[in-house]
């Protein structure tokens, strides 16, 4: 066994060298466009990687191939040895991330070859055509983080990513066309938002091991519940999109609250709390959106300032949230988990609202003050519980109040280490890691008081079993 996959090792390695030097040609002696020789790279070792699952058994082989060829990629590009890889002028670290990321998609699909195959064609194909197509017709541009992505990209790649899972499908695997058309149309809107946000080369890693997860869960489902997930994803995004745009149109300079970029992360979170956990779990994140999108306008109505949020403030204030509820979807153990979920949300509610006010140096007196900070803390609380509590009546009261409570110290705590220190334009100050820190620290709080039995567990029927079942229509 160790023999051939030695060989089968040495055959891929030696297909995938033979693919970098016919780029390195290319690219020294034909004169092509960086970006040209780069996806060309990018596209022929997608090709040679679909032969992993026929040469190699053992993941062991496969993962030291990964991490040799990342660490050799991560070498060339410091001193940028490959031309057909590092001539670009933006910044990326997709090679690196390139061969860890078929590693992953490896190790995830093990015998569901066509779920393999469909991950390695969207991260070769997909994400290639779309670049050069962006580049070549991309007329209409929006922003993602301080660079631009073109609607005509992101259209290319959500059409090449729905033709893989529906090319490679029928031949490996035993699914009607119904529930492969809505399992292709979901992916492919999840794995083009994926695309659009990740940022320096990242999507060579998050968009294939991303298209490995939403495919195995989404094979198991049945048409009605593909058709219910397909039909609140389209609601959630159009959504607050929508509410997005409008917010824009309520302040002078009619900048929207997000970003391109940033409105995705939370559209994406939204959908990932509905369909992983159910509407409890949702209601938190939007509740969430539509007080920060309040806040925002008060803010940008009084100062003018024109203030939008970008990616990655976005998923800093959202990681822990989503961190919760990962763990609850793994573990399956719900009730535990959805205290601390509430109270992380609350905070993190409470974070964004003061800190739209952070870069507005003429807003001082009582809406930039502890005491300001404080009753944000109390409304935030209120606001993230409420909802729950109302679908819940029955739940004990005690931990609910808590919850409320532990967030107004918090945010008086928060303005004295955050809120005055001086404003400079950095993604990282509007927030930091002490606000993640601050953050975590409520979560943990709450769940080792539910642990030590000092708080009651919120015994709520909540979970992937009631979205699929007792919530179809």
């Amino acid at each position: 066994m160790i023999g051939d996959d030695l060989i089968g090792s040495a055959i891929l390695l030696a297909a995938l060298l033979g693919v970098l030097a016919i780029g390195e040609l290319w690219a020294r002696l034909g004169s092509p466009s960086p970006e040209h020789s780069r996806k060309f790279v990018h596209l022929a070792s997608a090709a040679a990687c679909l032969l992993f699952p026929f040469l190699i058994e053992s993941p062991f082989v496969v993962g030291a191939m990964a991490v040799g060829m990342s660490l050799f990629f991560g070498f060339a590009g410091r001193i940028k040895l490959l031309q057909s890889l590092h001539k670009v002028e933006r910044t990326s670290r997709g090679s690196e991330y390139y061969s860890i990321a078929i590693f992953m998609v490896f190790l995830l699909t093990a015998d569901d070859l066509w779920i393999y195959f469909s991950s390695v064609l969207i991260l070769g194909v997909a994400d290639a055509f779309a670049a050069l197509i962006g580049i070549r017709y991309g007329k209409i541009r929006y922003t993602v983080q301080n660079g631009q992505k073109s609607l005509e990209g992101s259209l290319a790649f959500f059409v090449i990513a729905g033709a893989a899972v529906l090319v490679t499908a029928p031949f490996f695997a035993d699914l009607p066309w119904p529930n492969l058309l809505q399992i292709a149309f979901a992916t492919a809107v999840l794995l083009t938002c994926f695309e659009a946000i990740s940022l320096d080369g990242a999507d060579n890693l998050f968009v294939p091991v991303a298209a490995a997860v939403i495919l195995e869960k989404l094979a198991d489902d049945t048409f009605s519940v593909l058709v219910f997930q397909n039909l609140h994803l389209v609601a959630i995004f159009a959504a607050l999109i929508g509410l997005n745009r409008l917010a824009g149109t309520l302040v002078p300079d009619k900048k929207s609250p997000f970003e391109a970029g940033g409105i995705l992360v939370f559209a994406m979170f939204t959908f990932a709390s509905w369909a992983l956990a159910g509407a409890p779990w949702a209601l938190p994140v939007i509740v969430g959106f539509v007080v920060a999108v309040t806040a925002w306008i008060a803010s940008n109505r009084l100062t003018n300032i024109g203030l939008s949020i970008r990616i990655r403030p976005t998923y800093r204030a959202l990681l822990l949230p989503f961190a919760v509820l990962i763990v609850a979807n793994i573990s399956r153990r719900w009730a535990e988990f959805y205290g601390p979920y509430l109270a992380v949300s609350a905070v993190v509610l409470t974070f964004a609202v003061t800190t739209l006010w952070r870069p507005n140096p003429e807003v001082r007196g009582p809406l930039y003050s502890t005491r300001f900070s404080t009753a944000v803390g109390l409304l935030s609380g209120l606001l993230v519980v409420g909802p729950a509590w109302a679908l819940f009546p029955d739940v004990d009261f005690v931990a609910p109040l808590v919850l409320v409570a532990i967030a107004v110290p918090v945010a008086a705590i928060n303005y004295r280490i955050v809120e005055r220190r001086p404003r400079i334009e950095d993604d990282e100050f509007y927030w930091p890691a002490s606000q993640i820190a601050l953050t975590f620290a409520v979560g943990l709080i709450i769940y080792l008081a539910q642990f030590g039995d000092l708080l009651p567990i919120w015994q709520i029927p909540v979970g992937e079993e009631l979205m699929r079942h007792g919530w179809m229509p």
